[in-house]
């Protein structure tokens, strides 16, 4: 049976004893932490998160110049920078041609400026799914592919490629 003088005293000592342990290897592990260097951990910590940011900025920043470029998936390289180059020197159009009726001026200088990187293969398969896309399309974009259809001929002329 419980005796409540003699046995719970041995029960609160016992626990007391476990706590008082917990409580000094507690006190023992507390110096191993501090006694690391815990500033060159965070500085290396910095380090590597300035450079991942350096990373990710310079990933978004080639993605976004490739969208805008249009042509990076198909030109690499040299020619890729000859494409940037020849874009960058180009003149902003002041006056449209007359044949234009839906595109103006800004729509009509990233028209163009896309079709310079292409080739006469890429630009024969252009015109061939613009006119069927002109003959498919619906009363409201029909005159978005005549102007679309129109830029492409004058270029395609202007650069010597044969119109079929």
């Amino acid at each position: 049976m419980f005796d409540w003088d003699r046995d719970y005293a041995e029960l609160v000592g016992a626990e007391r004893a476990e706590h008082a342990q917990a409580q000094h290897r507690a006190q023992q592990a507390a110096p191993q932490f501090m006694n690391r260097d815990w500033m060159q951990r965070l500085s290396s910590a910095r380090l590597f998160m300035a450079a991942l940011a350096v990373c990710l900025i310079a990933g978004l920043t080639f993605e976004k110049r490739a969208k805008l470029s249009g042509a990076l998936p198909r030109i690499s390289g040299p020619q890729a920078e000859s494409l940037f180059a020849a874009q960058a020197d180009s003149v902003v159009v002041d006056t449209l041609p007359a044949e234009l009726v839906m595109y103006d001026a800004a729509q009509y200088q990233r028209f163009m400026q896309g079709l310079q990187g292409m080739t006469a293969p890429d630009l024969h398969a252009y015109l061939r799914a613009t006119r069927t896309d002109l003959a498919l399309a619906p009363a409201a974009l029909t005159p978005f592919y005549r102007d679309a259809l129109f830029m492409l001929e004058q270029h395609m002329r202007d650069i010597g490629v044969s119109v079929p």
